[in-house]
């Protein structure tokens, strides 16, 4: 077990730094960018070098993550809000272990967390949090991005620290995920986690983990539904070839979603 969570650590730091140059592009640039140096489906990090300049004027770096994040600038993993949710949980876990309340983590972001380095969702519940607005109140208090994937990006933690258990990984995230989202916003962090449980143990295949996320979230909810269409998508194009029909069919159905709903 403890070879498989370091793995996962180092693949949740790996990802996001993967991505963070071409944050908040969407996929038509990100493909463009990537396509440029021959990095297309995407095997390892993005690089400017050989990319033409017209393209990076129409599709530009993410100015803050470029410098630490592109292949020639990588010295480790930089600082980021997707990589400090993960060590706060941590910490939550140490100091009041996996019987933690909701309020609990409100104290700890109080305690811990800058405000400046919350975004979206989380920002909006940490403002009502000083309002002295209490949870769960936090996460609809004019808070338009309760559907949007904070949550979920806080979730590993929770597969990881209940490794074969989908349903105690799931409740936990949702214990997390009621400070700031409500309705899919919960039910994507609650599919992360359950997923990740299912996995840690490494007894499972990809399909079988999918359908134990699935399992933790309402059947008939938007979530639910959008997933069943990704895995339908994906067994309908098995080859590497097909990672483009893979991308676009499920953007296409979806594109009426912001980039960051669940």
């Amino acid at each position: 077990l403890l070879p498989r969570l370091h793995a996962a650590w180092l693949g949740r730091a790996a990802g996001c730094l993967l991505g963070k140059p071409v944050e908040k592009l969407p996929l038509q640039a990100i493909r463009s960018l990537a396509k440029a140096t021959g990095n297309w489906p995407l095997t390892t990090w993005f690089t400017a070098e050989g990319v033409p300049d017209a393209l990076l004027h129409e599709h530009p770096w993410n100015k803050r993550s470029a410098p630490t994040s592109l292949a020639e600038n990588i010295n480790g993993m930089p600082e980021d809000d997707d990589l400090n949710y993960p060590l706060l949980n941590l910490l939550l876990l140490q100091r009041h272990t996996r019987r933690f309340t909701t309020a609990h983590v409100a104290q700890l972001w109080l305690d811990e967390l800058p405000a400046a380095r919350t975004f979206t969702a989380e920002r909006i519940a940490y403002r009502n949090l000083l309002l002295g607005i209490e949870p769960p109140h936090t996460a609809t208090h004019h808070n338009p991005f309760r559907e949007w994937i904070g949550a979920s990006i806080r979730a590993d933690i929770h597969g990881w620290t209940n490794p074969g258990d989908p349903a105690a990984a799931a409740e936990q995230a949702h214990r997390d995920a009621a400070l700031t989202h409500t309705a899919n916003g919960v039910y994507g962090a609650m599919f992360v986690a359950a997923t990740i449980a299912a996995a840690a143990t490494g007894d499972h295949d990809i399909h079988q983990c999918l359908q134990s996320g699935l399992a933790a979230v309402p059947p008939d909810s938007r979530l639910a539904q959008a997933i069943r269409h990704g895995i339908e998508t994906a067994r309908a194009h098995p080859r590497p070839t097909d990672l483009d029909a893979v991308a676009d069919n499920p953007h296409a159905v979806h594109a009426h979603h912001h980039s960051l709903h669940v």
